[in-house]
């Protein structure tokens, strides 16, 4: 997926790996890049993507990442390192780890997973505020007259739409995306028990 108004941000105090990352990425997306954490958190503005590296001069990337996710909850990030996971990333505030070396495709594979994640999440919010006010609606409203409201009626359009977005999403993730298999949500009311199984 190549979208230069889609901006990445590389940061890493190894400079050799910040170029080898922007020359991977600059074909499909705009980059910005950073050595340091400092520099990182003045990069921010309009960024989608943020690949950070754990070891930073001035500030870690663990406190980039929770800044990010304090600033920015439209930001998605992956923690991209040579320290191999312990049981205290599950206090950083990323969507994906990655081990360091990585190859071309599963740095653009990793970006492209949470592209398509943000889009859900967006997706998610807007069906589940319409739902709210359909449900305000026809807790308040009879039925008949709320199907001759073209107001309503465009409501319900909306979120029909909506969930057709959704399950096209969840259509296009992998078992390395969330590794569970599920399903959008009913909207309506009704209660969907689905059985998840992780999958090797």
């Amino acid at each position: 997926m190549s979208d230069d108004s889609y901006t990445v941000l590389v940061v890493d105090d190894d400079e050799d790996v910040v170029d080898l990352f922007e020359s991977w990425l600059s074909d499909h997306y705009t980059v910005k890049t950073a050595t340091d954490g400092e520099d990182a958190l003045a990069e921010l503005e309009g960024v989608d993507v943020a690949l950070l590296d754990r070891r930073l001069p001035t500030c870690s990337g663990d406190h980039v990442a929770a800044e990010i996710d304090r600033r920015d909850g439209d930001c998605m990030t992956a923690i991209v390192s040579g320290v191999e996971p312990d049981t205290d990333i599950v206090h950083v505030s990323c969507g994906e780890y990655l081990v360091k070396p990585i190859d071309e495709s599963e740095l653009l594979d990793t970006v492209d997973r949470l592209r398509q994640r943000a889009r859900y999440d967006d997706r998610l919010a807007e069906c589940a505020n319409l739902a709210a006010k359909r449900g305000a609606l026809e807790a308040s409203q009879p039925q008949a007259k709320l199907e001759r409201d073209p107001e309503y009626v465009d409501l319900c359009r909306q979120i029909t739409k909506l969930r057709t977005e959704l399950d096209d999403l969840t259509r296009e993730f992998d078992a390395e995306d969330f590794r569970a298999a599920f399903e959008t949500p009913d909207f309506r009311g009704g209660s969907r028990i689905q059985q998840v199984g992780w999958l090797s």
